[in-house]
């Protein structure tokens, strides 16, 4: 733990150092890309009890949000992207539940040592909005199985980034603190995500790699993204959490696009309730979780370019 503490608050004083020597050569607005948009996307569908074809009513609406704000000068590089995201849908009478659920914000400085690679340092955070449930509907027997900041997850991270062009960027890491937090006392009390029964945070020191993708006009107005992130706990090498995102965003217009994603997440430390075929529950892990999510909507964009993640 005393690791961990020292590697963040080192991090920290990188990331201060660097940008005290930027501010002092004087204004560097030209130097910084700033850009993103929101995507909205809303569907309904309204049936009169007479609708002899059968069927529900439903209303679904959610927003997309991708924003990042780099900075380049010399040798020196810094990039920071947010992501957020929020759906909710109704079915009939029911009330509306949660269809999607982010935050994702990354922040990673560099300092070119050679061509094409920086020594790096990198914090990133993700969460979510609002509680979830295993079963949203069911009132009498839902249980609540997330929360804001449970989990929560701080990464910071000591590395190298090789970057040859502006499509594509590989960190490496072998110095990285993974923060886990659990700060709903309920969940806490039940060890989930990975967490000491009781306690609200477990702090892992490993390798890391992030990796990203990107290019734009793939096709005419067809811009394409992908992230990999991969952490391995050196107390549990073989143990390799996954996080990957693709995102293809198809522009219609200047006011209109689709955009399509998939998330794949594999975590060792989660837990997940099965239902056995005798109604009775069991608790497995190494599960792969896995999200699909497809919009076609209003686009509300700063800048041009698909924002770096």
């Amino acid at each position: 733990m005393r690791k961990l503490i020292l590697l963040f608050f080192s991090l920290i004083l990188f990331n201060q150092g660097f940008a005290q020597d930027d501010q002092s050569a004087g204004d560097t607005t030209d130097y910084w890309t700033i850009g993103g948009g929101f995507n909205f996307t809303f569907s309904q569908v309204a049936l009169n009890k007479n609708w002899v074809a059968g069927g529900q009513s439903s209303l679904s609406g959610s927003v997309l949000g991708l924003f990042y704000a780099n900075h380049k000068k010399g040798k020196t590089s810094w990039d920071n992207t947010l992501d957020l995201g929020y759906g909710l849908t109704k079915q009939g009478e029911n009330e509306f539940v949660k269809s999607d659920d982010l935050i994702n914000f990354a922040s990673k400085y560099g300092q070119g040592i050679g061509k094409n690679w920086y020594a790096s340092a990198l914090v990133g955070f993700k969460s979510q909005f609002s509680v979830g449930y295993d079963e949203p509907l069911e009132f009498d027997t839902r249980k609540k199985i997330s929360d804001f900041m449970s989990p929560g997850y701080i990464t910071a991270s000591l590395g190298f980034d090789f970057k040859p062009n502006d499509n594509f960027t590989v960190m490496l890491s072998p110095a990285t603190g993974k923060f886990t937090f659990v700060l709903d006392q309920e969940l806490a009390d039940k060890g989930a995500f990975g967490v000491n029964p009781g306690e609200n945070s477990r702090a892992e020191f490993g390798a890391y790699l992030k990796s990203q993708y990107k290019k734009d006009n793939v096709v005419k107005n067809v811009n394409f993204l992908t992230k990999l992130e991969l952490f391995a706990n050196y107390e549990t090498i073989t143990s390799v959490d996954v996080n990957w995102d693709v995102v293809v965003v198809m522009k219609i217009n200047d006011w209109l696009s689709a955009n399509f994603g998939t998330t794949l997440i594999y975590d060792e430390d989660v837990d997940i309730e099965v239902e056995n075929s005798d109604g009775s529950l069991s608790v497995i892990n190494s599960e792969i979780q896995f999200k699909q999510i497809f919009g076609l909507g209003l686009v509300v964009r700063v800048g041009e370019r698909l924002p770096d993640k």
